[in-house]
């Protein structure tokens, strides 16, 4: 596994933070989903306590993409699919470190 920054598919300047990614979807140039889990909460009910589903999983498709600085350099990174910082925040392993690149 490798982190590679997500990136603003709008504004590719704009970088939303890494994300774990396997290196043979760098290598291959595969589409990658990213699987976002349920947000549960522990209700208690008739003397028991449930989980309680408070926003349902969901999943973002997208793909690896080279990116050029303005100094020439290539690198490859995520594009954020259209997704803001906060459906990437629930990503498992997403790190936010915002900002330009």
């Amino acid at each position: 596994m490798i982190r590679l920054a997500v990136h603003c598919c709008c504004e590719p300047a704009i970088r939303l933070g890494t994300v774990p990614v396997h290196e043979d979807y760098v290598r291959h140039r595969r589409a990658i989903r990213f699987a976002i889990p349920p947000r549960t909460r522990l209700v208690a009910r008739a003397n028991m306590i449930l989980p309680e589903q408070t926003m349902p999983g969901a999943e973002i498709w997208t793909e690896v993409a080279e990116l050029q600085l303005s100094d020439g350099t290539i690198y490859y990174a995520v594009k954020s699919a259209h997704q803001p910082l906060e459906v990437w925040q629930r990503v498992p392993g997403f790190i936010t470190d915002g900002g330009l690149v």
